[in-house]
């Protein structure tokens, strides 16, 4: 599967597509009519095909209900962490990081803006690359 969308938080407004490839979001954040054009278009699936209203709805129930669009997975585990690839623009060297769930919008957006010391702050796990010498 090399998308899905993500509701990081029930209570909020706020949608985010994320490739399960790159293991980065490749959208925004988005309220939910932009979040299902968006789905809806293709524009962020690795073909471009575009699909149905009917099943971008659909794929935006379970995020609404389960907090992701994957259908043959119940739900993501609370404590879910998502580890996020190497992102274009970090100043220094960079090998992963991991993000809870929840904090999926705002490390989208930090990503966005290159708020990298935001950033820092939402991700566990931050790895650098070192040097052997």
């Amino acid at each position: 599967m090399p998308r899905i969308m993500y509701k990081p938080r029930a209570d909020r407004n706020e949608y985010v597509i994320w490739s399960t490839v790159v293991d980065l979001p490749v959208s925004g954040v988005m309220d939910r009519d932009t979040a299902k054009a968006t789905w809806a278009s293709g524009e962020c699936s690795i073909m471009g095909t575009p699909i149905s209203m009917d099943i971008a709805e659909k794929s935006l129930r379970r995020a609404d209900s389960k907090g992701w669009s994957i259908s043959d997975i119940a739900t993501p585990d609370e404590a879910m962490f998502l580890c996020l690839g190497n992102l274009e623009g970090y100043p220094g060297d960079y090998e992963h990081g991991t993000c809870n769930l929840t904090d999926l919008a705002a490390v989208t957006r930090a990503i966005e803006h290159r708020e990298w010391a935001t950033l820092e702050n939402l991700l566990t796990d931050l790895t650098h690359w070192e040097d052997d010498e």
